[in-house]
């Protein structure tokens, strides 16, 4: 009976490029397991005592020990996505997030077909079309999941009848080397260490790494991370759970590690430790960085016709190609044609939620038409839009609450854009926000609770302001409705003013407050920038008006914020400061207006 050193040992000396030496073995064991070379030395010594290496040669017998620890096959999870989790909001599953000019899930595949796994299992769920291909390409086995709002045990328990001596693995995992091999001694689960274990769980082990307990907390630790491996006895005994359990009240929700974990007092079950710069988990597309592929095979095509399209190029002239990571509800990346550098937005899934393409569309090309944005040289109602890259940019987050000529530039422009309303077909350009927060409030309140109770009063008074102010008369104009520094790009002499993803007919007072936001209402600055804007000392009349058009886009941006919350991003600062201005511009205007 070999020992598990010894097993490794021989594994990697079945290895076709394979060398007789102890660095070879050490540096081609890539998880923890020898202190050092020395250990590995007499690790062989003790092989050669037992005839298993001879004259520099694994001998039958080896290969022979070798046989009852062989894998019979592969499966990988690829069913969650953003319809599962709302956790991505990227119309790609992750398993076809591109690294290095290659998908996870095709690199996946390939690793284990090169170490000698041909029985592979691809369990799909979550915008399985898109990975169809995958049959045909690489000769691997489709399932699908029941269940795509359901933890991934659900997932497992559809090809429970294919666990034996059985890989799982994640379709979002990425390895720099070959992690996997044709033979394993045991049952494991592949670990990293990481210093801050925030969403991860953390394992505790004996002295020999079998796992005794599981637990989340933040802070330094061992974490699940990666593929696993189940022998015979631990599969039989994870079906007889699956069978048992499934209809156990949240079970169904869980990880198939947290099923395993309620009956580890049962299961020999190890940890493989590995570095955390050989094994990566990719949660968002940007954090792959590399999306060369992309526009070459079939899963992003409409990316590859926009470009093409738009610049009259073809998809091998596109290079270059860098994810941002930037945007909450879009894919941001760059890329060149030419000597000429572009940006690309592609649409994600909650953008739909949250915008008209529509109006967007409208508003970009009328911003175009007027020279507030020359950068613009694409857009579409999919949802694409293509821009000259800038560079050279000031960082205006610096200046803005500084510099008051910029800020009146902005609201010069602004107006420019205001009285260019007659321009565009109004038809499908309105927008409520009272009644659009209402909608993001009950998407945001499926998950948050009953956020019309929380925002009541900000809702009642901007219902009761906004009756006032209509009595003005002021017609609705097209609107930005996002009026800030870092939807400014300027070097000093271009001035474009992007992302009109909001753009509408709306009171050019939801505008107008937008980009004061943030600034005492009696300060010079405050006073001095509405003065640009309608070329004239502002009346209180319309000071008032501005401030308390304002208010119902803050409503609308509570919801805007709670329905973001809800899927897991982080508003907590903007919540606030809309929450605050909401009330400093409600106790600004109501009495005025109701003792007008």
């Amino acid at each position: 009976m070999l020992t598990f050193k010894e097993f490794e040992i021989i594994k990697t000396l079945m290895r076709k490029d394979a060398q007789f030496n102890a660095d070879y073995i050490f540096s081609h064991i890539y998880f923890e397991l020898f202190d050092g070379t020395q250990e590995v030395e007499q690790v062989m010594a003790d092989l050669e005592r037992k005839k298993f290496i001879v004259a520099g040669k694994l001998t039958d017998e080896a290969v022979q020990e070798m046989e009852p620890c062989k894998v019979n096959n592969a499966i990988i999870l690829a069913a969650g996505g953003a319809a599962k989790s709302s956790k991505s909001f990227y119309s790609l599953p992750k398993g076809l997030y591109v690294k290095n000019g290659e998908p996870l899930i095709e690199r996946q595949i390939r690793q284990l077909q090169e170490a000698g796994i041909e029985d592979i299992t691809v369990v799909l769920g979550y915008r399985q079309e898109l990975y169809l291909y995958l049959e045909k390409k690489f000769g691997v086995k489709l399932s699908n999941t029941p269940a795509i709002e359901k933890g991934n045990v659900v997932t497992l328990d559809a090809v429970k009848d294919r666990l034996s001596r059985t890989y799982i693995c994640c379709c979002d995992n990425y390895f720099v080397e070959n992690p996997f091999s044709l033979y394993e001694y045991n049952a494991f689960h592949s670990t990293v260490y990481k210093k801050d274990c925030i969403h991860e769980v953390q394992v505790k082990t004996n002295r020999s790494g079998r796992i005794v307990s599981s637990f989340t907390a933040k802070g330094p630790g061992e974490c699940f991370y990666g593929h696993a491996f189940c022998d015979e006895k631990f599969s039989k005994r994870m079906v007889e759970y699956m069978n048992e359990e499934l209809d156990v009240f949240r079970v169904d929700m869980m990880f198939w590690e947290e099923l395993a974990m309620r009956h580890i007092e049962d299961l020999d079950w190890f940890v493989r430790r590995y570095s955390t710069d050989f094994l990566y988990e990719f949660d968002s597309i940007s954090e792959t960085q590399s999306v060369e592929t992309l526009f070459i095979n079939d899963v992003s095509d409409k990316m590859t016709r926009s470009i093409c399209k738009a610049l009259n190029c073809r998809p091998e002239d596109v290079h270059d190609v860098v994810i941002l990571d930037k945007g909450m509800t879009n894919i941001n990346l760059t890329f060149m044609v030419g000597d000429q550098k572009y940006i690309f937005r592609y649409p994600g899934e909650s953008s739909w939620e949250l915008t008209s393409k529509r109006r967007e569309v409208v508003s970009q090309n009328l911003a175009t038409k007027l020279g507030l944005d020359e950068a613009t040289v694409y857009i579409d109602e999919d949802g694409c839009k293509i821009s000259k890259y800038r560079d050279n940019l000031l960082d205006l987050s610096q200046i803005w609450w500084t510099d008051t000529e910029l800020v009146c530039r902005c609201a010069r422009m602004m107006r420019k854009l205001h009285e260019g309303t007659s321009l565009i077909d109004p038809e499908g350009m309105e927008f409520d926000p009272i009644a659009e927060g209402d909608r993001l409030m009950k998407l945001g309140g499926a998950r948050k609770g009953n956020l019309s109770e929380t925002f009541g009063d900000i809702r009642a008074k901007a219902i009761a302001l906004r009756d006032y102010y209509r009595k003005d008369g002021w017609p609705d104009v097209i609107c930005h409705l996002d009026w800030k520094y870092d939807n400014i790009l300027t070097d000093g002499n271009f001035f474009d003013v992007i992302d009109w993803e909001y753009g509408c007919l709306n009171d050019r007072g939801c505008d107008l407050l937008r980009l004061l936001m943030g600034r005492d209402h009696d300060s010079d600055i405050f006073n001095a920038i509405l003065d640009a804007y309608f070329d004239h000392k502002t009346t209180k009349a319309e000071k008032m008006h501005v401030i308390a058009a304002f208010v119902p886009m803050c409503y609308y941006w509570l919801g805007w914020l709670m329905y973001q919350e809800s899927l897991g991003n982080n508003g907590f600062y903007w919540t606030i400061l809309y929450y605050q201005t909401a009330y400093n511009a409600i106790d600004y205007t109501l009495k005025y207006f109701e003792n007008r």
